[in-house]
């Protein structure tokens, strides 16, 4: 069986039936008799571009050929994707002069390249020129044919989709369905009295494409709360925008179909489960994460390791577990990038805090783990600081010891001075059969005809060597505590703004 699409072959459809919530799909018709009849013209020589456009002019009346926003049957990533719209037309007279010009740069082409026989055969030549002018008219007739076809396949999928979406969208159980729209769209739905499901899409613009699903429960955001310490890496940005952050792909339809079916469902049929599942075991996960963060750095930090190169199991494009480059430097700077990656996870938990603060006047109970996150917080403050007192002077020791060496290798520069001045005389003093040859080849000769030259130049590398490794230890160090600095300002502002309220 071939494998079918989303919005091409069906729709994805959410209904409500009976009070449950149930993910089905719609079919698309496909119109086989009408594209079948195209693609049997295209194949017929005796048929021309006006057979084509007379069969979808019958098909299609005036009002229906109105473009469709339709990506298919293009990638969701794809960019630059026009409107399906319906072919041009062209008239009898367009026709033929297009193909009289085509048999003109045809007969143009054979002159060129068997002219030479016309005088001595010219009835021979005047055959040959004539099937080749018919046959080349043929191949090009079959070439603007198969454009047409083309174009309006594509037309006739995406009228086939828009007329399937606006009689599924007049169904009175009809939630939610798929959409195929190039560019900028939001949609919300009121899937349950409680749940309703806001999809943000952006198709058809390359790397710039997106497709994002929000869940909202009684008016408040359910977010993945726990991705904050499962992963290595998670963009707090998305993760605060929305529940879930999909691949922009035809598939992408069938898995948060899937989600809201699921989720729905539970908060309909078990409302304390689904605050079990959505709500508080999220939020309790990332909770005790940030607490074994604290409390067990070295265990947290090595399951992390124990991930590396993993695929994340997340249907969230912006978390990721560690990469090899991430592992090295975790093995060249375990104790840095332990306490940064530690004191990024528990000061970027405090941006949870006004979202958790929503929920806690639902579920109460959630006071206790704001608390724990403040707490969690102002306890890893004592280490930030002294590690960013550390890596100040560490800093400082290496910058005097890269001026010391930078003071040196001015020295030797120095000393290089009168063997380089002496090589560029041999260098402009050159021979004619020697000017080819790049000055390098003149400074390899002087080299090795002066050892104190080669001493020299062997100091120099090596000193270039350690101020580059020094300039590399400074970055790294500067790094963590730039990244420091910015957690221990988040978390004293969540301090300060605690003791104000």
């Amino acid at each position: 069986m071939e494998k079918q699409t989303v919005n091409i072959d069906y729709l994805c459809v959410i209904s409500e039936d009976h009070g449950k919530t149930v993910f089905n799909t719609v079919e698309i018709p496909a119109s086989v008799e009408l594209v079948g009849k195209l693609e049997e013209l295209v194949e017929n020589n005796e048929a021309t571009l006006l057979d084509l456009q007379a069969l979808m002019g019958d098909a299609f009346q005036s009002p229906e050929r109105a473009a469709v926003s339709y990506v298919s049957p293009n990638s969701y990533c794809c960019a630059y994707i026009d409107y399906a719209i319906f072919p041009r037309a062209i008239s009898p007279d367009e026709q033929n002069k297009i193909v009289s010009q085509k048999a003109e740069e045809l007969r143009k082409d054979f002159a060129q390249s068997y002219g030479q026989v016309k005088p001595t055969d010219s009835s021979r030549y005047n055959t040959a020129l004539a099937a080749y002018v018919k046959n080349g008219c043929a191949q090009y007739m079959k070439w603007l044919k198969n454009n047409y076809l083309r174009e309006a396949k594509r037309f006739i999928c995406a009228w086939n989709y828009y007329n399937t979406l606006m009689k599924v969208r007049e169904r009175e159980e009809v939630r939610m369905y798929s959409t195929d729209t190039i560019g900028w769209t939001e949609f919300t739905y009121k899937v349950t009295d409680d749940i309703s499901i806001h999809v943000s899409t952006n198709f058809g613009y390359g790397s710039a494409s997106y497709f994002y699903l929000s869940l909202r429960y009684k008016g408040i955001d359910i977010l993945p709360y726990s991705h904050i310490v499962k992963y290595y890496y998670a963009d707090m940005r998305d993760i605060l925008r929305f529940t879930r952050n999909y691949a922009p792909a035809h598939k992408s339809w069938h898995t948060a179909f899937s989600f809201v079916e699921e989720t729905a469902n539970l908060a309909a049929g078990s409302p304390e489960e689904f605050v079990r599942k959505w709500i508080m075991e999220e939020i309790r996960k990332m909770v005790s994460g940030l607490k074994k963060i604290l409390e067990q750095p070295d265990e947290y930090i090595q399951e992390m390791l124990n991930e590396t190169g993993n695929q994340a199991d997340s249907h969230y494009l912006t978390v990721r577990h560690m990469d090899w480059g991430e592992k090295r430097r975790f093995e060249a700077y375990p104790s840095e990038m332990s306490l940064v990656l530690g004191s990024e996870k528990i000061s970027g938990a405090l941006d949870f805090l006004d979202n958790l603060t929503s929920l806690a006047e639902t579920l109460p109970e959630i006071y206790a783990f704001i608390s724990e996150i403040k707490e969690t917080a102002m306890a890893i403050l004592p280490q930030i600081d002294a590690t960013i007192d550390k890596l100040t002077r560490e800093t400082g020791a290496l910058q005097e010891e890269k001026e010391s060496k930078k003071e040196q290798l001015s020295s030797i520069k120095a000393k290089l001075e009168p063997h380089d001045k002496a090589i560029d005389e041999m260098y402009e003093g050159r021979c004619d059969d020697q000017l080819s040859q790049s000055r390098s080849y003149f400074e390899d000769r002087y080299e090795q005809e002066h050892a104190e030259y080669a001493d020299i130049k062997k100091e120099e590398a090596e000193l270039c060597t350690e101020i580059a490794a020094l300039a590399r230890e400074m970055y790294m160090r500067s790094s963590f505590r730039s990244s420091l600095v910015d957690c221990a300002a988040r978390i004293t502002a969540e301090e300060m703004e605690s003791e104000a309220a």
